[in-house]
């Protein structure tokens, strides 16, 4: 694909990731839903552009996102850990097999997750004292929506290189 192309490319799938991004903040309880179907633009530049590609997409769509989308809470699901995912997954995959492959990711959801939800009790006090002492059971409860949403994703990924590459 010639430079202009892709850079084009680029360009367009960073428009339609801050699009969805956008859409949260229309329908509020969608904002996990938004930030998780922006990843899979992000996993759609990996697959057409390429890994290198793919990140500054992932990166301009954030950055544009933070400063425009009214959503923070999309915006930043989808910086610190859908839009990344994406690249995380392509690496894992690419260099390990079988059930090797779900200790980095697990263990990229894991301390994700942790860093987010201990950054939205004490910093944003977004999460009440109350379940503040339940958190740890809140990663393991997101681990496990995790793995579901790994297959779904790979799913999505493998229908788009079949039907569209």
């Amino acid at each position: 694909m010639m430079k202009q192309n892709r850079i084009a490319l680029g360009g367009l799938l960073t428009a339609l990731g801050v699009g969805i991004l956008l859409i949260s903040s229309v329908l509020p309880v969608m904002k996990v839903g938004m930030a998780a179907a922006a990843g899979v633009v992000t996993a759609i530049a990996v697959v057409r552009l390429g890994i290198g590609t793919a990140a500054l997409t992932w990166i301009a769509t954030s950055v544009l996102a933070l400063l425009i989308v009214p959503s923070k809470t999309a915006a930043l699901l989808f910086a610190a850990f859908f839009g990344p995912y994406a690249l995380v997954k392509n690496l894992v995959e690419r260099h390990l097999h079988g059930w090797t492959q779900w200790l980095p990711k697990l263990a990229f959801c894991t301390v994700l997750s942790a860093l987010l939800l201990r950054f939205s009790a004490q910093i944003l006090n977004l999460v009440p004292d109350v379940l503040a002492g339940v958190l740890p059971l809140a990663v393991l409860l997101i681990d496990i929506i995790f793995v579901v949403y790994d297959v779904v994703f790979s799913k999505l990924i493998s229908y788009f290189i079949v039907r569209i590459s």
